[in-house]
């Protein structure tokens, strides 16, 4: 892994694109810094990784329309009744101004907190308590309560909402760490938990390595285990043999082989197979298929974050179904609320613009693992906060303009050839 580019690298890097100036200070390409466009003179915040990338700053959009006029927007406020629209609405995460209701002052404030029902900074002097903190408030309480009754986490962090992870202490092993209120309502415990779990788990599922042939022979006759020393199920310490491609790999996960999984050799002929099919026009989730309208599956679908065999990695997805995805290819803990979409096309745009700006080198641990084309090394809380901000996106630009903005050019150009058609 590379090291970490310094302030003075970065400015270099950004200046050698042409379109701004860094003006804050470097650290990491998804922490937001401070930047001057070369072209207006105006100051944005925006990732490093979209500067590098070549993306303009806000005042450089072409775009000419928003989703949501100033007339709906206001029509949105005054529905609220807390405050009314005294600017112009440009946008969900860009501030304009409000009067307060209640005492007739006005205040710059964000759309997205306004609908939420909170106050301006009127509110807060006079000691007022908006409707956003009352709720949150007494769902912080009940979740407390749910804790006590489950009896194995107990919440260290203020309470954000159930989708959010927070900080607990583990009440059975003494160890603090993140959890979303809705795992820990569940009894789902951290990390120390989880590892504890899968301690006992393995010692369950252990094998004798003759009971381990011939349990291979009967689930996956194409697999052969010539050498290597069989452990457990989950150390990857055997070599195997495809019968079919007469291919030999080292380094093979007993419980992969077990669950009917190939060798490197056969995951290499799906590939070849499922390329084919793309190419030809098969039906599958990409992003040109549901711009068009064209996706093989409608309806909902949820945003998944598990953990894989291999420590540091996480495999992310989209399933209708996703706790049955998880068992079927054998990922470990979820490790997100899984993230709600009404239309699948809109699933399909979010996972796709995550992949397309967050790959990750496949580890040689996964490189026969059947779900390796979606992994990631973000931690929980870096892959919520990156999805969090392509979904505000995708609310404000609308599906065309946010795949030309984060998604592969080649599926864009794919898609305006499908039309023209």
């Amino acid at each position: 892994m590379s090291m970490k580019k310094t302030t003075a690298e970065h400015a270099a890097k950004v200046r050698s694109i042409g379109h701004a100036e860094l003006l804050g200070i470097y650290s990491g390409q998804f922490t937001k810094t401070l930047y001057r466009c070369l072209h207006h003179g105006q100051e944005h915040l925006a990732l490093p990784k979209d500067l590098i990338r070549g993306r303009k700053l806000p005042c450089c959009s072409t775009r000419r329309e928003l989703r949501k006029t100033t007339k709906q927007h206001a029509s949105e406020v005054a529905a609220i009744g807390v405050v009314e629209l005294a600017g112009e609405y440009k946008g969900a995460r860009t501030k304009t101004k409000y009067r307060c209701l209640k005492h007739d002052y006005e205040d710059e404030a964000l759309p997205t907190n306004i609908l939420k029902g909170r106050g301006l900074s009127c509110c807060k002097q006079q000691g007022c308590q908006d409707a956003a903190d009352r709720k949150k408030g007494k769902a912080a309480a009940k979740y407390d309560e749910e804790l006590a009754e489950v009896g194995k986490l107990q919440r260290i962090e203020p309470y954000v909402d159930s989708k959010t992870p927070i900080k607990h202490r583990c009440l059975i092993h003494g160890q603090t760490g993140p959890a979303a209120p809705g795992d820990a309502r569940a009894g789902k415990g951290i990390k120390c938990c989880w590892e504890a779990g899968y301690v006992a788990s393995t010692e369950e599922r252990r094998l004798t390595p003759q009971q381990f042939r011939q349990k291979l022979t009967e689930q996956n006759p194409n697999i052969e285990w010539v050498s290597g020393e069989y452990i457990t199920n989950g150390a990857p310490t055997i070599t195997c043999r495809c019968r079919k491609h007469n291919h030999t790999q080292e380094g093979v996960w007993p419980m992969q082989v077990l669950a009917g999984s190939g060798l490197y050799c056969c995951l290499q002929e799906s590939r070849h197979y499922i390329g084919k099919r793309s190419l030809n026009g098969a039906s599958v989730d990409n992003v040109w298929r549901a711009l068009i309208d064209k996706l093989e599956r409608s309806g909902n679908a949820w945003l998944y974050l598990f953990e894989s065999p291999v420590r540091d990695f996480n495999k992310f997805g989209i399933s209708s179904e996703p706790e049955r995805r998880s068992t079927n290819g054998r990922y470990g803990k979820r490790l997100i609320e899984h993230r709600f979409f009404a239309d699948r096309r809109d699933a399909v745009l979010i996972e796709q613009a995550y992949k397309y700006g967050n790959e990750c080198e496949i580890p040689n641990e996964l490189i026969d693992w059947v779900g390796n084309t979606e992994l990631t090394t973000h931690t929980p809380e870096e892959f919520i906060e990156v999805i969090e901000e392509l979904e505000n996106s995708l609310v404000e630009l609308g599906r065309w303009n946010f795949a030309e903005e984060y998604c592969n050019p080649v599926e864009i150009d794919r898609a305006k050839k499908e039309v023209q058609q």
